[in-house]
C-alpha cells in the first residue's frame, strides 16, 4: 500500500549568537550561525572590556604570529651554533675573549652575535603593548621576557664549549615554553570568540564550543 505522505518538518528554531558588528545577541537560522560566537562566552566580559579586546584583536594577533615566526628562526640559529664546528675555537677562558681566528670560528662568532642581539625579544614588548586591557597576554609577555633574558644571559663565550651547548639547550627549551605560554594566553584572552567574531583566531581555542558543534 502506498505510504501516507509525511507532513513537512518545521524549520529548526533560530539560535542565539553574538552579532560581530554590534556585540549584541541576535537569533539567526542555524546554517547562518556556524562559526559565530555563542552568547554564553560573552557573559563574563563587560561591554567596555569586550570593546577594548576587539579593538586590539588585529594587533595582538599580529604580535603573536610575529613572535612565533621570529622565535622559530632564533631556535634554528641556536641549533646551528650548537652544532657549528667553529664553536670550540670561540669559547673558553682565552678564545672567548678574542675574535674568531679561523674561518669556522668567525662564522660561529657571527651566529653567536646574531643570537645575543635577539635576546632582548622586542616582539615581547610589542606584544605587551598590543595586549587588551584586562587580557592575559600583556602580563604573560612581561614574565616570559624576563625568563628569556635570564636564559640568554647564560650564553657566555668565556665558558667552555660544553657549557655553552648546555646553555643553548636551556635557551631553546625556554623559547618553546614561552611559545606555548604565549599561545595559551592569547587563547585565554580571546576565548570568548571561539572561532567566531570579527576575525579568526590563529589557533584553536581550548573548549571548542562553537555553534557548529553544539
Amino acid at each position: 500500500e502506498p505510504k501516507e505522505p509525511r507532513e513537512p518538518k518545521e524549520p529548526p528554531a533560530p539560535i542565539p549568537v553574538v552579532d560581530p558588528a554590534t556585540g549584541q545577541v541576535k537569533y539567526v537560522p542555524r546554517d547562518q550561525a556556524v562559526g559565530m560566537t555563542p552568547p554564553q562566552f560573552m557573559e563574563s566580559l563587560t561591554p567596555k572590556e569586550r570593546q577594548q579586546r576587539e579593538a586590539k584583536f588585529p594587533q595582538a594577533t599580529s604580535a603573536v604570529k610575529t613572535f612565533e615566526t621570529t622565535s622559530n628562526t632564533l631556535i634554528k640559529d641556536l641549533e646551528t651554533l650548537s652544532k657549528h664546528p667553529g664553536l670550540g675555537s670561540i669559547t673558553g677562558i682565552a678564545a672567548g675573549r678574542l675574535p674568531g681566528i679561523t674561518s669556522a670560528g668567525r662564522e660561529a662568532e657571527a651566529v653567536f652575535d646574531k643570537i645575543v642581539a635577539r635576546g632582548g625579544f622586542q616582539e615581547l614588548q610589542n606584544m605587551r603593548q598590543a595586549s587588551p586591557t584586562g587580557g592575559a597576554l600583556g602580563n604573560v609577555s612581561n614574565q616570559e621576557g624576563a625568563q628569556l633574558r635570564q636564559a640568554f644571559a647564560a650564553l657566555d663565550r668565556r665558558q667552555d664549549a660544553g657549557s655553552v651547548r648546555k646553555a643553548i639547550t636551556d635557551a631553546v627549551n625556554q623559547i618553546r615554553t614561552s611559545q606555548q605560554t604565549i599561545k595559551d594566553a592569547y587563547d585565554m584572552t580571546y576565548e570568548y570568540k571561539q572561532g567566531g567574531g570579527a576575525a579568526p583566531a590563529p589557533a584553536a581555542t581550548k573548549s571548542g564550543a562553537t555553534v557548529s558543534n553544539w
